[in-house]
């Protein structure tokens, strides 16, 4: 699990994290800042919503296992086209390839002024290049993206958890 503690409430990192997140302005670090904040509650997301959800390397088996209760103030952070790729700590022969991932934030408070919060990796994939195939849209071939799941990294949410911790840093924050 990749978890950091912060000095703030949890009511008080959420919302900076809320607004830091938001459409705009873009006030989030590289290459997070396209990531947008989705609220984990309902209608959307009803307190079993995770109970649904595909997650074919059981990656989120953990998280599965945290009651709902205990979920209800949790976060997602996704990129809205699913088209957002960085570079991270995945490699081919020909250097560094792209990736991308949804985050899940899971905030406990082990006390008033004390927020722990444990990221998720949703969905990692990587996009090492492309390749010829038949096309799905159209007649004929053509070069594809070749999309391919992977494990969830580490650096990546420690990179995240370095970027809240920026935010939780922030004097307006601090009692």
């Amino acid at each position: 699990m990749v978890s950091d503690t912060y000095s703030v409430d949890l009511p008080a990192l959420r919302q900076a994290i809320l607004d830091n997140f938001a459409p705009s302005p873009h006030v989030a670090e590289v290459p997070f800042h396209d990531l947008r904040a989705i609220e984990l509650k309902p209608p959307n997301y009803p307190p079993e919503w995770i109970s649904g959800w595909v997650d074919t390397g059981n990656f989120l088996a953990k998280y599965r296992t945290i009651p709902a209760l205990r979920r209800s103030q949790d976060i997602m952070l996704d990129e809205p086209t699913g088209d957002l790729y960085w570079l991270s700590e995945y490699h081919s022969a020909q250097g560094p390839v792209r990736f991308r991932c949804g985050f899940i934030l899971h905030f406990e408070e082990p006390s008033p002024l004390l927020t722990e919060v444990q990221v998720f990796e949703k969905v990692p994939l990587v996009w090492p290049g492309e390749h010829w195939a038949v096309l799905h849209h159209g007649v004929g071939v053509g070069k594809v993206h070749d999309i391919r799941p992977v494990d969830p990294t580490v650096q990546d949410r420690l990179d995240l958890l370095q970027a809240l911790h920026a935010l939780a840093s922030r004097p307006a924050l601090k009692r």
